[in-house]
């Protein structure tokens, strides 16, 4: 993986992290939001992808 493209997965992961924090938030108040589901799974795609790039490389 390049420099650049492990820079752009950095701000995605912090972006859904901080989208998932505000989406708790919105929760705790009585909210429902069905994104928060398919945002944890992306995060977690992320996560396992960068661990798979830094086990072949």
């Amino acid at each position: 993986m390049t420099i650049e493209a492990a820079k752009y997965i950095i701000a995605l992961d912090a972006a859904i992290s901080c989208m998932l924090s505000i989406f708790d938030s919105a929760r705790e108040n009585g909210k429902h939001i069905d994104e928060i589901e398919q945002l944890k799974k992306l995060k977690l795609d992320i996560y396992n992808q960068q661990k798979t790039n830094d086990n072949a490389g």
